[in-house]
Formats: C-alpha cells, structure tokens, sequence
C-alpha cells in the first residue's frame, strides 16, 4: 500500500461512523475501527470478501446503494436504512484511487444525525449554513419525513412528504404541530390522531389518508422519540405510500423476465427463455436491435443470471472512441507505447478478467482492430499496444449492434469470420412499436422512478393521452419514451400526466412527412438538428460512419449528439 493510500484510509479511520470500501466487484477492501466494533469482525477476515457476508439480506434486497453509484457519479443518500436491527442513514459516493475506483460506504446512526439538526436549530442564528446542509439532505431522501422538536413546533418537513401528505411546507413549519394534524386528512382513525398528538412511537402503523383527488390511499407510519440533551426528546414522523411500495414490487415480479429489463409480451418471454439458457459459459453473444431497445440491458441481465455475477461487466462503446485509441481502451498499452503514453494502462479485457465485456456498437469498429478482435476471441489471449508478451484472458464477450451485419459483411465493412465468430449466440430485440402491449408496463415502471427524481407526485396518465402513447410510432424505442416521460413530469401541474406535458417534444414526429407545416414553426434548432439525424440514420440504415459523412461530422460527435437527442 503507497502512503497515499494509507494517509487515505487513515483519514476514514477518524470519520465519525461506520465506513464500508468495496471495489465495485463489490468486494470489501476496507472497514474503519467503528465498523469492525459494530460488525464484531477483523479486516484481514473479511477483506477482499462479499460485502454481503457482514450487512444483512434485508439491506441488500431493499436499500443497497451500490448499483445508483455505480451507474452515475453523484453522491447518494437512503434514511432509516435497517441494518442488523438498527436505524442508519446510508451515503454513498465514488472515490478514484490509484488502485481503481472504489465506493465509499457511510452509515450512520439515525438519532445521531437527528441529533445534530436539533442541535443546529437550537442555535440556527450561528449555524444557519449547516442547518441548511441537513436540510437539503433530508429533502433528498425518497420517503416522507417530518420532525418535531420538543415544543411542539414543526421544524423539519423535507420534499417527499409535501408530494406525499399534500401539505405544503409553508403550512405547517415552525407552526405547532396540532396544526399539522388538523391539515393531515386521515381517515376514520381517531385511535392514530390520539397516539401522534401524544407523541407515542408507532411502529408500521397502518392507516390511510384522503388523497388530493379524494382518493383512499393506504400509507404506513412509523415514529421515533429521540431523546435529547434537555430531558426531552423530539419526535420523528416517517411516512411511506404503501401503493407505491406494492407497485414497485408488482412490477418487478411481473415485469422484469430479465433483471432490469421491462417487459412481458410474447417476444420478450422468448428472448428471456433464451437468455436462461445461454446466462452461463463462455460463448459469445451477439444482441442486435435498434438504438433505444435495450441492448446492454439485456447483455447486463445476462450476465446477471449467470455464472459471472460476481465479477465484473465491462462496457464499451465502439462508436464513441475515436479510432486511434480503441485499440489502447480494449488492451491497454505499456508506457512509451505512442506519444502521450506516460504510463502503463489495464485495457477493458483486463477490467472484465474471469467477467463480461459488452461491446456496443460492434458494427463501428475498425476493419485493422477486427482482426485482433477474432485473434482474441479463438486464442483467449492479447498483447497490450507496445508489448510482446501474451495476457490470457477468460472475458466472455457480449457484441451488440444496431446495424445488419451480414449486410455490412456483404458490403465489405465487417469480417465475415468475426461476423460467425460472434454470431455463435444471436438474440434480435424487436423495437418497441413491435412490443406494444409493454408500453404500458413500462410507463408504469417509469413514472414512479422519474416523480421521485423531480420531488413530484404524478400518479399516471390521463386516459386519452395513454392511449396517444401506446398508438405512438416509438422511433427512437425504450430510450425516446424515457425521455418524454421525464419532460413531461418536469412540466406536470398536477398528478397526472397529460397530453400537453409531453406533446412540445413529440411535436417533431407529428410533422415527419409534413416539411414546409406551420407546426414546424414552433420547433428549435435541436427539435431540427434531432429530426435531420434521425432521417439521416434511417436513410443509412443505422450506419454511424455513413450519417457522420453526409452529415459532415466526426463519428464520436455523432454519437454524443444522439445520446443527448435520446436516439
């Protein structure tokens, strides 16, 4: 270990509360002394182990934050996490090492975090910035929360709860908190009123609240007293939407055949039946479908299921490297190896060793880096750029492409024998106007996930307006139809979404075959750049060298323009 790693460790060693370090194998590489109390467990026992061999299956099931980190690179937050019988939050964030990246695991108690809100309230004139900071963090967290202090004043109400109770902020904080259960419109349950105002700890106390569209909507409650230095305490309220909870659950079992793909129409089931039967071993698949439909998805649930779950899935974009670094990017390179070189780099297939590596966007690749590419595949082995010597290599590949490759092979654009090589495996995703009976399935999975990004309560679609997007044509598939849900929930006014929240962003595919229509009038230059890109796409079939050529732009510009556009 360099002295930069240990002065790093040394530094989580003295933070307040439990530290966790795994790599993102999930492997455990690093517990502070807290940590080691709590757990009653030594590092060197469990180092470089599953994470799950010390934190309990309800956590990982429930409120594991490791796949919200892995995805992006912003800090993440759960409360009232239960971890071995106890109340913690939880965050989470990304750390970059010299020994790769690493995600940071802070747990810490609920009382103790309580404690310090009410600590800074005390004496907000002095600490008015911190008390903001926790403010903002409890705003951030995806259940409804309000706090009460010891004299009966309402002094924390974070976002979801607004979203939840349909209470605003504005009508209850610094209010007494008997004004708060006069506006809070429970349902024929004097025995719960009794117990709140008496401040007495529930615990998955059942109830239900009178919903904004006078809606019976079931929720559960769940109070903590939290003693304080006065002989007092204060009073935590946690309420949760049991509908949403159920929902979720729901459209898990019912709807994802393959984790984290959305779907259960006739096609689907029979991709899913494939996906059971190839999920192990090492022979290569190829996933070939429009832009949009879900290719790494897919290749990610494979690998999933499979026998290499615990190692790691590696993903690569063939498209968006430019061609003079690919070759580097999936082999690594030796110091010296080219200008610019001033260190040894570990290559994508050394990333994904014993793993999966997910090539999108095979069709992009190089004719030169094919050839390595087939020498890799039949000798499980590679060279890095500037080196002789052999690395072996164990990877299962996943190729994905939104081209036709036997018609590319024809034209002379890719290998025949690659082509073979990774067609061992072929799985065709239909486009989503092909699958239209989970349109449905997937709006419902979708706006759950979208109202709590945005802090809003939309509860679905309007009739009519459903009905437009289940007839809509879905050119740019799974990915578009994210993507106008997520507009038309930032526009929302109320708890449905209808068809004016969304139609400014589908007002391109309105005019498709109307050029010179008034309504064009009201498109921007990115509603036109994005229109050109997608009739150009069509007219090359999906080949991204041939539209940045009649577009007259660079390939990897190409690409970031249709990943901003959602094609």
């Amino acid at each position: 270990m360099d002295i930069e790693s240990k002065i790093f460790y040394q530094i989580l060693n003295n933070l307040p509360g439990i530290i966790i370090v795994a790599t993102e194998e999930k492997k455990i590489i690093f517990i502070n002394n807290d940590g080691e109390k709590y757990f009653k467990c030594k590092l060197e026992k469990i180092q470089n182990k599953s994470c799950q061999i010390i934190i309990n299956k309800e956590f990982h099931e429930t409120f594991c934050l490791f796949e919200e980190v892995s995805e992006n690179s912003e800090v993440q937050y759960k409360f009232n996490v239960n971890l071995a019988g106890e109340a913690f939050s939880v965050t989470a964030f990304k750390v970059a090492t010299p020994e790769g990246t690493l995600i940071v695991h802070n747990f810490r108690f609920v009382n103790e975090i309580v404690s310090k809100i009410r600590k800074i309230e005390n004496e907000r004139d002095k600490y008015h910035l911190q008390f903001d900071n926790f403010t903002k963090i409890f705003d951030k967290l995806k259940e409804a929360f309000l706090l009460v202090n010891s004299e009966n004043k309402v002094i924390l109400m974070n976002e979801f709860a607004q979203t939840t109770v349909g209470i605003s902020k504005s009508q209850v904080l610094n209010y007494e908190f008997s004004n708060f259960l006069k506006l809070l419109k429970i349902k024929n349950d004097n025995k719960l009123i009794k117990s709140l105002s008496k401040k007495e700890e529930l615990s998955n106390y059942s109830a239900f609240l009178v919903g904004l569209e006078n809606e019976d909507r079931k929720i559960i409650l769940n109070t903590f007293k939290l003693s304080n230095e006065e002989n007092s305490f204060d009073y935590l309220i946690n309420i949760r939407d049991l509908k949403r909870i159920e929902g979720d659950l729901r459209l898990k079992s019912e709807g994802e055949l393959i984790p984290g793909f959305i779907g259960k129409s006739k096609a689907i089931q029979q991709i899913s039946q494939m996906v059971q039967m190839v999920k192990n071993g090492d022979t290569t698949i190829l996933i070939q479908g429009e832009s949009g439909t879900g290719k790494e998805v897919i290749s990610h649930g494979i690998h999933e299921m499979g026998e290499r779950r615990d190692k790691p899935f590696v993903a690569v974009n063939c498209a968006a490297i430019p061609e003079h670094l690919i070759e580097s990017e999936l082999f690594g390179h030796e110091k010296g190896a080219f200008t610019g070189a001033t260190a040894t780099k570990i290559g994508k297939f050394e990333l994904a060793s014993e793993g999966t590596l997910f090539l999108d966007e095979i069709g992009e690749m190089p004719l030169q880096l094919q050839t390595k590419l087939l020498r890799v595949l039949q000798e499980r082995s590679f060279e890095r750029v500037g080196s002789n010597k052999q690395i072996q290599t164990n990877t299962r590949v996943i190729a994905a492409t939104n081209k036709n490759l036997a018609s590319e092979v024809e034209k002379g654009n890719f290998r025949r024998d690659l082509f073979f090589r990774l067609n061992v495996i072929p799985i065709k995703l239909p486009p989503l106007r092909d699958r239209k009976e989970d349109i449905e399935l997937l709006i419902k999975t979708f706006i759950p996930k979208l109202s709590a990004k945005y802090n809003k309560r939309i509860l679905g679609v309007e009739k009519k307006s459903l009905q437009f997007l289940l007839e809509y044509p879905w050119l740019g598939n799974v990915r578009e139809l994210m993507n106008v849900l997520e507009y038309g929930i930032i526009c929302c006014q109320s708890t449905e979404l209808e068809l004016p929240d969304f139609e400014n962003i589908l007002n391109l595919k309105s005019t498709k075959n109307e050029p010179n229509s008034e309504k064009n009038e009201k498109l921007t230059y990115s509603d036109l750049e994005r229109n050109k890109i997608l009739k150009t796409l069509e007219k090359v079939n999906g080949s991204l060298n041939d539209a940045a050529e009649i577009l007259e732009m660079h390939r990897t510009t190409l690409w970031r323009k249709m990943k901003k556009y959602g094609i």
